[in-house]
C-alpha cells in the first residue's frame, strides 16, 4: 500500500526537514483551471470504477465522498459516515468514523479535491500516458507532509491517469490508472459492508 495510506497504520517514518520555499505558496492560475475541470467532471458523475496498478494493485468504486476500495487483501467500504476495513486473512473487521485526513490517507483519490486547501500547484506542461497526451500538475503541500509533491497526470477526458508521490528522501510511488468506468445507479447501502454476508468475521468497534 502507498506510504501516503498507510500512514495512520505506521506512522515511524521519520522525515528531515526541508524549508519550504515561495514554490510552495505557489498557485498557477493553469493548474488551478486544469484542477477544477478534473473536480467538476467527477462532481457531475454519478459513479465511477477505477482498476489500478503501480505501486500497489486493486480497484476502487467512488461516488462524491463514498467509496469502496480493494486493495492488498484488505477491502474498504466507507459510507461517507462508517468505514468498515475487511482484512481476509484473518476475517476480521474494523468498524470506524474516520476523520476528514485519515479518510485521506486511505482515499487516494480525495487528492481531486485535496487541492483545494493547504496546498500550492503549478502546471509542468504535456506528457504522454497510454497514447494520449495528458496535462502534468504538480500539487505541493503548503506546511509540513510526509511527502514533497504529488504530480498528476490528467487526459483529454479530464480523468487522472497517473499519479506519484515524491517523499523527503525521493522515494517514489505511483498510482497507475488502468481502467476509469463510469457506474450509474449506485446507492448508500453499496458503500456499507454486508455483514449477512460475513457472518463469521471477528467485529473490532473502533468508534
Amino acid at each position: 500500500m502507498l506510504r501516503s495510506k498507510l500512514g495512520l497504520v505506521i506512522l515511524s517514518v521519520i522525515l528531515s526537514v526541508i524549508p519550504y520555499t515561495e514554490i510552495y505558496a505557489q498557485k498557477d492560475v493553469k493548474a488551478k483551471e486544469i484542477l477544477d475541470a478534473v473536480s467538476a467532471s467527477y462532481e457531475n458523475n454519478t459513479g465511477v470504477e477505477i482498476t489500478f496498478g503501480g505501486t500497489a494493485e486493486g480497484k476502487i468504486i467512488l461516488k462524491g465522498n463514498m467509496f469502496i476500495l480493494d486493495c492488498d487483501g484488505i477491502k474498504t467500504w466507507f459510507d461517507g459516515v462508517t468505514q468498515w476495513s475487511y482484512v481476509e486473512d484473518t476475517n476480521e473487521v474494523n468498524i470506524s468514523s474516520p476523520t476528514e485526513e485519515e479518510q485521506k490517507m486511505v482515499n487516494p483519490y480525495s487528492l481531486i479535491r485535496m487541492y483545494e486547501n493547504g496546498y500550492g500547484y503549478k502546471y509542468i506542461g504535456t506528457k504522454k500516458r497510454n497514447g494520449d497526451m495528458c496535462k502534468e500538475v504538480m500539487l505541493i503541500p503548503e506546511t509540513e507532509q510526509n511527502y514533497k509533491h504529488i504530480t498528476i497526470d490528467i487526459n483529454s477526458s479530464l480523468e487522472p491517469v497517473y499519479i506519484e508521490f515524491v517523499y523527503h528522501d525521493d522515494y517514489k510511488e505511483n498510482i497507475v490508472i488502468k481502467k476509469y468506468v463510469t457506474r450509474n445507479n449506485l446507492t448508500e447501502n453499496d458503500f456499507r459492508f454486508d455483514m449477512d454476508a460475513h457472518s463469521d468475521a471477528e467485529i473490532i468497534d473502533l468508534r
